[in-house]
């Protein structure tokens, strides 16, 4: 047998390195989840990586609290669709710290240095207003307490 092939056990046919059954007989292949010990045939775990927790946990909306701090993913929130077929984001991105919400979306400062001031994130229904504007909800994750590059921010952040 060379190299990339295997033999069915069942009917003793060659197939290639990567089929799943076998074309002749229809035997089903185990295959071995990679890890050294691991039993064949248990399904792989997801690993979870930096990437992953960079990007934080998923949560509701309504499950903040104030004081939390929460990423918002860029590309999401309300927009302005424009006459070309651009979309103009009128949303924030970045990451954020809790003030209160409210019943359509959250009040919040940011902590790193993309926004500033009081930053409205809204997270109500889709629904297009009466300018055109398109409201959808932003994408947001919660995270850990991040590095605050925000000065103003970090002297008034405990404030009131």
């Amino acid at each position: 047998m060379g190299r990339g092939h295997k033999t069915c056990p069942k009917c003793g046919t060659t197939t290639g390195p990567r089929a799943f059954t076998c074309a002749k007989c229809g035997w089903v292949y185990i295959f071995a989840s990679g890890k050294q010990g691991a039993v064949a045939g248990e399904p792989k775990v997801a690993r979870v990586t930096k990437a992953a927790k960079a990007h934080g946990e998923r949560v509701s909306w309504r499950e903040l609290l104030p004081g939390q701090f929460i990423k918002v993913l860029a590309g999401s929130g309300p927009y302005w669709m424009l006459k070309t077929g651009v979309r103009e984001s009128m949303g924030y991105y970045g990451k954020f710290l809790i003030k209160r919400l409210d019943e359509n979306g959250i009040h919040a400062y940011p902590t790193d240095s993309k926004n500033s001031g009081h930053c409205y994130i809204y997270m109500g229904p889709k629904k297009i207003a009466d300018s055109g504007m398109r409201h959808r909800p932003h994408r947001i994750r919660r995270i850990a307490r991040p590095k605050i590059t925000n000065l103003i921010l970090s002297r008034t952040i405990w404030e009131d």
